[in-house]
């Protein structure tokens, strides 16, 4: 009976760390946007590299 509940803590324990290990990310900011985002940043890049942006 002892190992039963022994198993079932570590079980627990490790089921605890799996989901608290990963760092948190930070929260996007409001009216964000990341596919629409990333395919202008990606236009502005390939289209004309040699152009300073202001």
């Amino acid at each position: 009976m002892t190992a039963w509940i022994a198993l079932l803590a570590v079980t627990i324990l490790f089921t605890l760390a799996l989901r608290h290990g990963r760092p948190t990310e930070p929260p996007l900011p409001p009216g964000y946007d990341g596919e629409r985002q990333l395919a202008a940043l990606h236009a502005l890049t390939t289209a004309a590299p040699n152009v300073r942006l202001p």
